[in-house]
């Protein structure tokens, strides 16, 4: 994004701006020459926009242009946060209806088979000085000084929000990049830095010591989408709607990664710097709403330039090389432009940007990082002082990596293997391709290592014994021990295999992957790239001799050696330092820090006589003197505990404030609202066994049972009638076949005649896998024993159903067993009515007829329960605060719930009440249907939840508000 400000221009001639007549979209201008080849001497520049000041607005060339409206001045669009009002920058396209736009598109380029773009400039002549000259408006000349930080100057702490999309491949540099950022020596403390990517990689980034936030999107979806249909962009701009779902959550979940508060600690969290890579679509708005500074960093070439073209195109003239970068982004701007406006007006308060701007997607404009080395693409001359080539960034998980001792015995058998995996990548027919693998390293002699992946290849019912079909494995551990490596190309990939001395085979799916094989054949590391659609054993085997060629394997060696010498992570942080702007954003203050204003000083005045904390509310509603809109409404709620089989149960009463903001329509638009929960206590669970089931005309049949070796009494008691008699011996004699190897044995042939027979897979605790039937036995197995927590089975705002037993009322009458109605008559005078014992012919009572009996004690099941809060055991203290109640108290009332005590397990907050009484088992499980309502599918916000005791303690949240507000007692 181009900086905010006004770009003056002067005429050529008068005639320029009141000749009469304006030119055509697409017809030439005379005596205009190329809009890159002028000199920028007599351009005039305008400061920046405060927050911004490394993006700077780029000026335009004097001349006229059909695509730029007449007139002494542009205008870029401005934020609606600023006072003054300046007239928005647009162009004639713009009022181009759609369907012009799309036939422009499609008369730039053409789709091919691979996904890819081809470009030819001669037959888009006047259409592509047009475009250029877009990208001039938005590039910045080389001679123009960047303000950055001096060399050496102390660096503030900052906190930091880096927003990644992608694959495992493209967060691997970013967490390097991250602990790099978070050890800084040049600042006192190091940086704050936030990871936010997709959820799948929650563990990963925890497990580095990184704060981790959940981006939207499921890279499997999306990586598998990439693979169907070779790339974003198959047949045309509107094939991206195919992904409208995954893009809208990666998009609305951009601006909550950069302000929520740590889902973990609830730590406010407010970035001040934005690290993005180009898919995490939306960056440049967020940065843009808060005003804070963007770098980019990504693991391909994004910036346009002279020298090779987009990763996603095919350019056969070079001169359309830099084109081809502006015609791709302007193509995956028609895909999202509906999003990102929708996410400017609604969730930034920012105005909506037309399709021909300056906003279509570059960021050539912007500050970026490219994470591969400059020996293997050197730093195009045409990329100016604001790109930089830092080298790869290598997380180096081989160091505390401990492979299994079979694997490592396999290894030193023979001479090194070559690795053949595809990672991430989805395969149409895994078997087809296993097959290949295995032929090709038969005709070449060669032992090989087959990495499963995301697309389960190597799936063979025996193993050759040349072959080790290979799990999750670090490539900087595994690349060293092998003689050639042949993989999908992923930037990632390449890079463990360069390092290593590897000479490298890659089979591109899509996109830039295509790229990295042309540079790898270009350097003479490996052959020239076989594309998914078009492997076979021969090109295979070809491949495979061509990387054991001696002159291949010494000018791979010679490439390690260079790559070795670098330090991408390094040069990352300091390019990172080097482009941050002279004046950063200042942190917000504590409120604890400053004088109250008078708003704040009335609420905490009134604190002792409100059973809210209003200092706390007003911590949220009035920072920086803001008052936010709308309304709080309070409403008081009873509430039921329940124990659960996932968890245990309690009975209290809470309030619990929800604000609703996504119903743009509503009556409670910017509204707040509140609702009864239920408090359900969550130990977790151990799984202790696996069932298979097969599949016959009369439904399922047992196959067999695999149980753990450590049983639990109450777990072995259930399977015995006389439990007195069989304790001593119960399981004694299968847990025993865990101390033999025969035993053992047994059990792993059991384990896979379910692999090989079963169809339905399910565990001994709950049924929340979510994996193939082969993998649903080892994931079991692989849970044997160990504690299940409740935030692997349910996560906030999801709809569950609740199976318990409701109370027991004993023998009632009818009228409260079934609230019939008195008769006000003689029983003889309507034998056949309600509460009648019946007709004398038959001579019985029908089942329909009303009767008394038992009352309660049954089993039911109540659906569709939604869950507001997750908590955990280890925040006690901190288990009923919210981001805008800043009051330190528990989730269990003062005085504990009665008859049932304290919290001390996980937790769930659902809505409503909970069937059957206190301390009572009951199961949960989620909801059967699909579910589609609003209430379902709505994101809940909790404003303050009341933990105020019915029971003794009146309505105090904690002891100090109690004794604050009784003031000091007598003795």
């Amino acid at each position: 994004m181009a900086s905010t400000g006004v770009v003056q221009r002067e005429a050529e001639s008068p005639g320029e701006v009141d000749s009469g007549k304006e030119p055509g979209i697409f017809s030439d201008i005379d005596g205009v020459g190329h809009p890159l080849a002028e000199s920028w001497a007599t351009r005039s520049w305008t400061s920046p926009r405060p927050g911004m000041e490394h993006c700077y607005t780029a000026p335009v060339r004097s001349n006229s242009s059909g695509l730029l409206p007449k007139g002494p001045e542009l205008t870029l669009p401005r934020s609606k946060t600023e006072k003054k009002e300046i007239p928005k920058y647009d162009l004639k396209l713009d009022r181009l209806p759609e369907s012009e736009k799309k036939k422009l598109i499609e008369n730039l380029v053409k789709i091919q088979n691979d996904g890819t773009l081809e470009v030819d400039v001669a037959s888009t002549g006047p259409v592509a000085s047009e475009l250029l000259e877009l990208d001039a408006i938005g590039s910045i000349p080389e001679d123009i000084k960047d303000t950055t930080f001096e060399f050496g100057k102390s660096i503030p702490r900052l906190k930091i929000a880096i927003l990644v999309v992608g694959t495992r491949g493209d967060v691997q540099p970013f967490i390097a990049f991250a602990k790099k950022l978070q050890a800084c020596m040049l600042t006192e403390f190091g940086h704050h830095v936030r990871l936010a990517t997709h959820v799948n990689f929650s563990t990963f980034v925890k497990s580095c010591g990184l704060e981790f936030y959940p981006l939207g999107g499921d890279p499997r979806v999306m990586a598998g989408y990439m693979a169907r249909n070779k790339g974003f962009i198959l047949s045309g701009p509107t094939e991206i709607n195919i992904q409208r779902k995954q893009l809208k959550e990666i998009i609305d979940s951009l601006l909550p990664a950069c302000t929520g508060p740590d889902l973990d600690s609830g730590m406010p969290f407010r970035a001040q710097a934005i690290i993005a890579n180009p898919p995490a679509y939306g960056h440049l708005h967020v940065a843009e709403a808060l005003g804070v500074p963007l770098h980019i960093f990504f693991t391909m070439p994004w910036t346009p330039t002279n020298e090779f073209p987009h990763p996603f195109a095919r350019v056969p003239q070079s001169a359309a090389y830099r084109l081809s970068y502006l015609i791709v982004d302007l193509i995956v701007w028609w895909g999202i432009r509906g999003f990102i406006n929708d996410f400017r007006k609604r969730k930034l308060k920012l105005p909506p940007i037309a399709y021909f701007s300056t906003y279509h997607g570059s960021i050539s404009h912007l500050p970026t990082g490219y994470m591969w080395s400059p020996h293997l693409v050197p730093k195009p001359t045409d990329w100016g002082a604001l790109v930089d080539v830092v080298g790869f960034c290598f997380l180096n998980l081989g160091t505390e990596y401990q492979p299994e001792k079979e694997f490592v015995q396999w290894i030193e058998q023979g001479p090194k293997p070559i690795y053949i995996g595809f990672g991430s990548m989805p395969l149409e027919d895994a078997k087809k391709t296993t097959t290949i693998i295995l032929e090709a390293l038969r005709e070449t002699g060669q032992r090989g290592i087959i990495s499963r992946g995301w697309g389960d290849l190597g799936s063979l019912s025996e193993v050759p014994v040349d072959v080790y079909l290979l799990g999750d494995c670090p490539h900087d551990w595994l690349f060293p021990h092998c003689t050639a490596v042949v993989h999908h190309g992923g930037a990632g990939t390449t890079a463990s295999g360069l390092r290593a001395g590897c000479p490298t085979t890659i089979v591109p799916f899509f996109g830039d992957q295509f790229f990295w094989g042309e540079r790898i054949h270009a350097i003479g590391v490996g052959p020239a790239p076989i594309p998914i659609s078009e492997l076979n054993v021969e090109c295979l085997s070809s491949a495979i001799e061509f990387m054991l060629d001696p002159e291949v394997k010494m000018c791979a060696t010679e490439l390690a050696k260079q790559i070795e010498n670098e330090d991408g992570v390094a040069a990352a942080v300091d390019a990172f330092h080097k482009h941050l702007p002279p004046e950063l954003p200042i942190p917000p203050t504590s409120l604890d820090d400053e004088p109250p204003n008078p708003i704040q000083w009335l609420l905490q005045f009134l604190e002792k006589w409100c059973c809210l904390p209003c200092s706390s509310y007003a911590h949220h509603h009035f920072v920086n003197n803001s008052i936010l809109y709308g309304l709080s409404w309070l409403v008081l709620a009873g509430c039921f505990w329940c124990l659960g089989e996932f968890c245990n149960v309690n009975d209290g009463s809470f309030e619990v404030e929800q604000q609703w903001v996504d119903e743009l329509d509503g009556k409670l638009h910017k509204k707040e609202t509140c609702e009864a929960v239920t408090i359900i206590e969550t130990p977790p669970m151990v799984v202790v066994g696996v069932v298979a089931y097969v599949k016959t005309p009369r439904g399922l049949r047992s196959l067999n049972t695999v149980w753990a070796q450590h049983l639990s009494e109450e777990v072995r008691r259930r399977f015995y009638k006389s439990w007195c008699k069989s304790k001593k011996k119960a399981f004694t004699k299968y847990s025993k076949k865990y101390e033999s190897e025969e035993g053992k044995k047994e059990i792993q042939v059991q384990l896979e005649k379910m692999k090989k027979y079963a169809s339905v897979i399910r565990v001994l605790a709950h049924t929340q896998i979510r994996r193939m039937k082969g993998l649903k036995v080892d994931f079991a197995y692989s849970f044997f024993e160990k504690q299940i927590p409740i935030d692997a089975v349910f996560q906030k705002d999801e709809m569950i159903d609740v199976i318990g037993v409701t109370k027991g009322k004993g023998y009632e009458g009818v009228v409260t067993r079934w609230g019939v109605t008195r008769l006000p008559r003689k029983t003889h005078r309507g034998l056949r009515k309600v509460a009648c014992i019946g007709a004398w012919h038959p001579a019985r009572v029908s089942y329909t007829v009303a009767r008394a009996g038992q009352n309660g004690y049954h089993h039911r099941t109540e659906m569709n329960k939604k869950i507001y809060k997750v908590g955990k055991a280890g925040d006690e203290s901190h288990g009923a605060i919210t981001e805008f109640d800043r009051t330190e108290k528990d989730i269990t009332p003062m005085g504990g719930f009665p008859h049932y005590g304290i919290v001390k397990d996980d937790y769930i907050m659902m809505k409503g009440c909970c069937v059957g009484p206190k301390k009572r088992v009951v199961t949960l499980r989620q909801s059967l249907l699909k579910q589609t309502s609003r209430v379902a599918l709505e994101e809940i916000k909790l404003k303050f939840i009341d933990t105020s005791s019915k029971f003794g303690h009146g309505r105090f949240q904690t002891t100090e508000e109690k004794r604050k507000f009784y003031g000091r007692m007598k003795a």
